[in-house]
């Protein structure tokens, strides 16, 4: 099977993570396409199987999608990105299209989309919605008509009911809720990456910030960091895959590659973080008990509010208001994080790429 891949980046690691390694392992058994419509921010492993195209003139970075901003795209790049974007699916012939967020999010990719989206459906391709939690469109709900399934890449028993729960009145319940009726939305578990199902390690004495985007992750690297030396606690930061110059010293930690990421969250005695997708997946994963949360404001972004207490329920991490974090209670949250884990974690939350490549393979054969 031949499978083409758009994504379109935000200044995020586990967006970047979600959709890579649903592109590798499909690699493993298929033909794999990824188009990146975003910038260039990290090298790509290609192979014989996953190839990686670069649309000309990026327009979506890290420094244009803050807070919703957008930066104007003029018709003349438009329609350059429309066409190589067009030429690549019409030579590639994928029988799978797979969108990342789109048509939940980024207006500015359906003008370069849909030409591409429709003459693959119209050479018999499959259409996907890949996308990791529930949302609400911020585009026509008519867009769906041209999908056949939604990828929803999380459990339903989790966060689709703990946001139903935080609030039940949502758009994104109501969404899921005809998506499912319509028979066309899939929960498939999370996206944990191949490498980073790594073996436990001893546990150290520091204190591991991962940042989120834009001022609240800096904030909380800067609250994070005079906490610690308060405390008189070691600690390190993890650079963003969008940052230049990477390198690791000793307060700092560069992100290679994902299996980095969860060796060193398992190694660190206490994690400090907002609660975006890739992280909270990874602090499940490891059972991280002794986290503290700082989740983006809920009148800023409903999905890291309710996650973050999902995550209070099920590890017992502590959760900290924006308006309220500062040295001192990051200091006492360190000092009351439990030992283990509220509830019991499922291995089967985490399965989200083997059932993927069983959606896949059904295909295959059918």
């Amino acid at each position: 099977m031949r499978i083409a891949f758009y994504f379109i980046h935000r200044e995020t690691l586990g967006e970047f993570q979600r959709a890579w390694s649903i592109a590798q392992r499909l690699s493993c058994n298929h033909d794999v396409l990824f188009i990146n419509a975003g910038t260039e921010f990290i090298p790509m492993q290609t192979s014989a199987h996953l190839s990686v195209m670069h649309l000309p003139h990026p327009f979506a970075d890290k420094n244009t999608l803050r807070y919703g901003t957008r930066q104007a795209t003029t018709p003349e790049v438009v329609r350059i990105r429309a066409q190589q974007l067009q030429k690549s699916i019409a030579a590639f012939a994928p029988d799978l299209f797979i969108t990342t967020s789109f048509p939940f999010m980024f207006a500015e990719s359906m003008y370069e989309l849909l030409p591409s989206i429709q003459h693959a459906k119209q050479q018999g391709a499959r259409i996907i919605a890949s996308t990791g939690y529930p949302m609400a469109t911020m585009l026509k709900p008519q867009l769906f008509k041209l999908y056949d399934e939604v990828w929803m890449h999380c459990p339903k028993e989790l966060d689709a009911t703990y946001l139903a729960r935080e609030y039940p009145d949502d758009l994104c319940i109501k969404m899921c809720d005809t998506l499912e009726q319509e028979g066309k939305l899939v929960y498939t578990n999370y996206i944990l990456p191949d490498e980073s199902r790594i073996e436990q390690q001893p546990e150290q004495d520091f204190l591991f910030i991962s940042r989120g985007s834009g001022v609240l992750g800096e904030k909380l690297v800067a609250e994070g960091t005079n906490a610690a030396k308060k405390l008189n606690v070691p600690y390190k930061v993890v650079h963003g895959i969008t940052e230049k110059n990477q390198t690791n010293t000793q307060h700092s930690v560069a992100y290679l590659d994902q299996a980095t990421f969860t060796k060193t969250l398992l190694q660190s005695r206490w994690s400090l973080s907002m609660a975006g997708y890739g992280t909270a997946v990874q602090l499940l994963y490891t059972k991280k008990s002794k986290s503290i949360l700082m989740p983006k404001p809920a009148r800023i972004d409903t999905e890291q509010y309710y996650r973050a207490h999902m995550l209070q329920e099920l590890l017992g991490s502590v959760v900290l208001e924006e308006e309220t974090l500062d040295v001192n209670a990051i200091a006492a949250a360190m000092h009351n994080a439990p030992e283990k884990p509220a509830k019991t974690i499922s291995e089967d939350w985490f399965t989200g790429l083997d059932v993927v490549e069983k959606q896949v393979k059904s295909w295959l054969y059918a």
